[in-house]
């Protein structure tokens, strides 16, 4: 297992026969010549080692909670970290939080680095389901790894039911329609990834199956945003829809800036905003994200006493604009 290959910077410099000079230039971002680097990322990859940094500043485990996020992160992460920071702070942990690239050998890397610190847990984000990293995710023993947003055997995951989301939105918005105007429009947000965009869809599709009606979808390209606008409209108008399903918050802004509310009824799908005030929107997946924070925290602790892994699905809640 993983913990049991954790060296100091004399065993990987003995192991490749680099100084250790230039094995702690190495991890902490100083200059290594092309040659070295290549050597020391070899053996630290074959055998599984990562070196010891926290050892040189505390004595065992540091009471300290490492958040790894995507370099180009999505907006809706920055909501839950602030629900784990608030909860870590009243328990007594620190925070920290780093960046990754997107590939599964800069997520490897990276948790290599934050284990290296021997934290108590670490929260993933990671937007694609990864089986690679996951598996490796398996054999990190000693300290809880929460998986976000993704449903993992044998690991600590945490997930809002946004199938369950999409398929309870859309039954309700499409059956308070008038019984000749049953009909809706999904749209993708090209951002996001393609596991989030197929669990958003299926629970569309699903809803118009078990009702028999129309399945339409439109993928809406950020860089071509007039122009995709433009065509959506005019398929719109051509199929007589009326309700639109935004995958994302960004569509329905989007949509609701450019076409307006007057003509169309677009869903939207988050945490709080302005346009809960201005009910802008005709129905909206209403989802917690700092209380999903403080659930992950909560999950920290109960792993600490148990050590059993932990799973949640956050139940998700239809918000109607014009309720009291």
């Amino acid at each position: 297992m993983i913990n049991k290959k954790q060296l100091s910077y004399k065993d990987i410099s003995e192991e490749t026969g680099v100084s250790i000079s230039t094995i702690s230039r190495f991890y902490n971002r100083g200059y290594v010549s092309k040659k070295t680097k290549e050597k020391i990322q070899r053996v630290v990859k074959e055998k599984e080692y990562y070196p010891n940094h926290g050892a040189r500043l505390i004595r065992g485990r540091d009471n300290s909670v490492f958040i790894i996020m995507p370099i180009w992160t999505q907006n809706l992460y920055a909501s839950i970290v602030s629900g784990i920071s608030i909860a870590c702070v009243k328990s007594g942990r620190k925070v920290n939080t780093t960046y990754s690239g997107p590939s599964t050998k800069e997520y490897i890397e990276t948790l290599r680095y934050v284990m290296s610190w021997k934290p108590t847990a670490i929260v993933v984000f990671i937007p694609q389901y990864d089986k690679e990293l996951f598996d490796f995710i398996r054999k990190i023993e000693d300290m809880a790894v929460i998986i976000y947003g993704h449903q993992v055997e044998n690991c600590n995951w945490i997930k809002p039911d946004i199938t369950k989301g999409f398929f309870d939105l859309t039954t309700k918005v499409v059956n308070n329609s008038k019984f000749s105007e049953r009909k809706s429009i999904f749209v993708t947000d090209e951002r996001l990834s393609e596991s989030q965009a197929i669990e958003r869809r299926q629970g569309y599709e699903r809803a118009c199956i078990e009702n028999n009606w129309e399945i339409h979808e439109f993928k809406l390209n950020s860089k071509k945003e007039i122009d995709d606008v433009i065509k959506l409209h005019n398929y719109m108008k051509e199929h007589k829809i009326k309700n639109v399903i935004c995958s994302t918050h960004e569509v329905f802004v989007s949509l609701a800036l450019i076409l307006g509310t007057r003509e169309y009824f677009f869903t939207d799908i988050g945490y709080q905003s302005i346009y809960d005030n201005i009910k802008k929107y005709t129905a909206k997946i209403f989802i917690d994200y700092p209380n999903i924070g403080f659930k992950i925290e909560n999950m920290i602790t109960v792993y600490k006493e148990h050590r059993e892994t932990v799973s949640k699905i956050i139940p998700i809640e239809i918000v109607d604009p014009n309720r009291k």
